[in-house]
């Protein structure tokens, strides 16, 4: 099951639009993480694919099918909403039957064999009896996904269904449900804000800036490769230095850096360096001098802010590394640069 967005423009009032010309593909089987911040136009994306919005411009097809003008409920799509919307007066196994033709008590919902083929499918089995208020919050959002799926839906819409959980339980609802979309094998669209959500869930991710798509492809394209610092800075620290390219060679503050990129020109750059790349050593050694300003403490690693030693007169620049071991402000540090590195720009 995939589907093709094609120059969907769309608007709340005439002549502003709030996304512009945005092209997407969902191959079959795939979950495509749309990210980017408030007001960047995520959730009209998801309505207008919903149908729930109108596009000023622009078609969907779903499956080969043209669906722009069709009605919601015959587009067979499956919504999750933010909050999971359950009906609180219904059963786990009733409000997973909703979609259902069929079942209209709680008795035949819970025996429907679609109903109990998702209860295993979500592991809510013992559950199905349960009343909404019943359940914690990532049980909820796993019948939210699973009375999405009860119809046989082409597609499933995850509206930022994570950011109501705390951060325990965030992450453990995160790898359930995309457990269930694995073996489900239905397409499914991610919308979020959050970073780390969308790279870890993603088989792509494409983010939206102030209505446009700015740039999409798999997690790893977009965190080792951004399109421009906007989204460098958007999808994770980073530092950028200034240097001079020399063939696959740049100069920089912190010696000759390799990068990665196929272009290869001599002049000006801006490199990129994710605090990742950055190793810090105390003692001797034959890495660049600087000294420890301030520590994040993390527990499976430190974001460590250090300032360079100066060289010839020229401001002294800070760099943030992220490393496992404690320093302290004030420490004198050796820092080491890994690369490849991706040039900015």
């Amino acid at each position: 099951m995939s589907m093709q967005l094609h120059a969907i423009t769309a608007s709340h009032i005439p002549g502003q639009p709030v996304l512009q010309d945005i092209s997407l593909t969902v191959a079959p089987g795939e979950l495509l993480a749309v990210l980017g911040p408030s007001g960047s136009g995520k959730t009209t994306l998801l309505r207008v694919i919903a149908g729930l919005h109108r596009a000023d411009a622009g078609n969907i097809r779903l499956n080969g099918r043209d669906i722009t003008g069709l009605r919601p409920e015959a587009r067979r799509i499956g919504l999750v909403p933010q909050d999971g919307a359950l009906f609180p007066h219904l059963s786990v196994a009733a409000n997973i039957a909703y979609g259902i033709r069929g079942p209209r008590t709680r008795k035949a919902a819970a025996a429907h064999p679609r109903v109990r083929e998702l209860l295993a499918l979500v592991r809510l089995e013992a559950l199905a009896d349960r009343m909404p208020h019943q359940l914690s919050g990532g049980q909820q959002q796993r019948v939210a996904l699973a009375r999405a799926l009860a119809p046989h839906p082409d597609l499933v819409l995850l509206d930022e269904p994570f950011s109501a959980l705390d951060a325990a339980l965030r992450q453990q609802v995160r790898e359930e449900v995309s457990e269930v979309l694995s073996r489900s094998s239905v397409a499914a669209i991610l919308i979020t804000h959050d970073q780390a959500e969308a790279l870890s869930l993603g088989d792509h991710v494409a983010i939206l800036h102030e209505g446009r798509l700015v740039q999409s492809g798999t997690p790893h394209q977009i965190y080792t490769a951004p399109r421009d610092r906007w989204v460098a800075e958007f999808v994770g620290e980073a530092n950028f230095l200034d240097g001079s390219q020399s063939g696959q060679l740049v100069q920089t503050r912190l010696g000759l850096l390799p990068v990665a990129d196929s272009r290869a020109t001599d002049g000006p750059v801006q490199v990129m360096v994710r605090p990742e790349q950055l190793q810090l050593e105390t003692g001797d050694g034959t890495g660049h001098p600087a000294t420890v300003i301030t520590q994040q403490y993390f527990g499976h690693d430190q974001l460590t802010r250090v300032q360079l030693a100066g060289s010839n007169g020229s401001p002294a620049p800070t760099l943030l590394c992220r490393t496992n071991r404690i320093h302290q402000p004030g420490q004198e540090v050796l820092v080491h640069a890994e690369g490849p590195f991706h040039l900015i720009g």
